[in-house]
């Protein structure tokens, strides 16, 4: 009787102990699933000519705009927090990587497993964004971006920076073909050493330049969602550029979009029509003050961006 009690307790023990050891199991294993779904979906940047992880984030945002996974009012406050510090980490001099990167991360874990996948799938591509320009099916919204109000063929302004350049507060500026004045270069400009400042020019940072446009293009957007400012209120800082320089040269408007359609830099317009580089620089730096997004920019590295300069 005693050996058949005995037995019947050690039964009762094995079973409580695997209870418990399977409890422990499910236990690790909810929380092993619980610490990769706080990480979520993450962007890559190994395949082919990716661009960073900050620039496929703000450009996917900006394209899911025209699809279901558009971010919506609530989840726009939050991220709207978000970007902001990823523009003030951009403009300083003193972020550390580290911090970038977290505020990155952070942006990608409000976001949904499916904006991300779905900007993932992208594999955007410097070539892939000037594809979808040209081929009018990039288009950053109402109130100021690419091309103002629906238009989705271009800019309607016939400019075209640099290859890939992001224009403040707007989107890609790359002109369509037959957009805009004809032109041609200034009196005694060489196309080939056009070409080649071209090409210094876009080596020489303007990544850097390009992320915080695209920055502050998801900050604008942010912006109108989350009612801190109106859809009518447009940015326009290519218009606020070209009034300065057209004061500045004598030339109008239309003379310095034809030129800068031709690949020719703001600063060797100002330059071959006898104005003071400098003087112009720092009309333009004061001008862009009056942007409603001023006081979140560098508009003395903007100014000099604009320009061409390295600083």
């Amino acid at each position: 009787m005693k050996r058949s009690v005995l037995f019947i307790l050690v039964l009762m023990l094995i079973g409580t102990l695997t209870g418990c050891s399977t409890t422990n199991s499910d236990t690790r294993s909810d929380e092993q699933v619980s610490a990769e779904t706080s990480q979520g979906v993450r962007l890559r940047d190994d395949y082919d000519d990716a661009l960073s992880i900050q620039s496929q984030l703000a450009a996917g945002t900006l394209l899911l705009e025209e699809t279901e996974l558009a971010v919506d009012e609530v989840m726009a406050a939050e991220m709207l927090l978000l970007w902001r510090a990823a523009q003030s980490l951009m403009n300083s001099d003193t972020a550390a990587a580290l911090e970038i990167e977290a505020v990155y991360n952070q942006i990608q874990d409000t976001m949904t497993p499916g904006q991300i996948s779905a900007i993932a799938e992208m594999e955007l591509t410097e070539e892939t964004l000037a594809t979808m320009m040209e081929e009018g099916e990039l288009f950053f919204g109402q109130g100021g971006f690419a091309g103002g109000r629906g238009d989705r063929t271009g800019t309607g302004e016939g400019f075209t920076p640099p290859e890939g350049l992001l224009v403040p507060g707007g989107g890609f500026l790359r002109g369509a073909p037959g957009e805009g004045p004809g032109g041609g270069f200034p009196e005694g400009m060489n196309p080939e050493v056009m070409a080649t400042r071209q090409a210094q020019f876009a080596g020489g940072g303007l990544g850097g330049f390009q992320d915080r446009m695209l920055i502050a293009s998801v900050v604008r957007i942010l912006e109108m969602k989350t009612g801190k400012i109106s859809e009518d209120q447009p940015v326009r800082p290519f218009d606020v550029v070209y009034s300065v320089i057209a004061e500045a040269t004598g030339l109008s408007p239309e003379e310095i979009r034809a030129m800068t359609a031709e690949g020719v830099t703001l600063a060797e317009i100002i330059e071959t029509n006898g104005s003071d580089l400098e003087e112009v620089r720092n009309s333009l730096i004061e001008a862009l003050r009056e942007l409603p997004n001023a006081a979140d920019l560098d508009l003395e590295q903007l100014a000099s961006d604009w320009l061409g300069l390295d600083e």
